[in-house]
């Protein structure tokens, strides 16, 4: 499990660290995402020789509604290590965190999220259980802006568009 805990966070991360946007070619033989990489295997090395990392599970859903920004804030202040996020393309092509291929057992719509845009999506609000909650289905930038530099997203990859998301990694 650690292992792959690994592989997705180097994956991520290795995206994190263009340099270059998606039509343009690295102007040297520098190679950025190789140096991201190592320093984030040095990290976790490090952090893993001595302690157990933690990672939540659909972000840290116990207070708030799975894969929701507030989740992921509940994980950084509980000093959770990684915090895992399935990712989803909309109809539209926004990259949108949700578990499922429909929305209603998370939120108060129905359907099949790649139905709706984003813009769509935004009229529901997303449940823990059968209680509704003031918060909405967040867009994958939102949630690596929430998380960068306070804990690792796992990027659980779901169905989606890998052009968007390696655009949206390298911006």
């Amino acid at each position: 499990m650690k292992k792959y805990i690994l592989l997705s966070v180097l994956l991520f991360l290795s995206f994190l660290s263009c340099k270059h946007s998606v039509k343009e070619q690295p102007k040297s033989n520098i190679n950025v995402p190789k140096l991201a990489v190592n320093k984030v295997v040095q990290t976790i090395d490090y952090k893993s020789k001595n302690n157990i990392l933690v990672c939540a599970h659909r972000s840290y859903h116990k207070n708030a509604p799975e894969n929701s920004l507030q989740s992921i804030k509940n994980a950084i202040i509980l000093g959770i290590d990684l915090v895992e996020l399935d990712v989803r393309t909309t109809k539209d092509s926004v990259l949108v965190l949700m578990h499922d291929d429909s929305i209603g057992r998370v939120s108060t719509g129905k359907g099949k999220l790649n139905d709706f845009t984003f813009k769509e999506l935004q009229n529901f609000s997303l449940k823990i259980e059968d209680s509704v909650t003031p918060y909405k289905i967040p867009k994958l930038s939102d949630a690596l802006k929430t998380a960068k530099g306070k804990v690792i997203p796992n990027l659980d990859i779901k169905d989606l568009d890998f052009k968007a998301l390696y655009a949206l990694l390298c911006e």
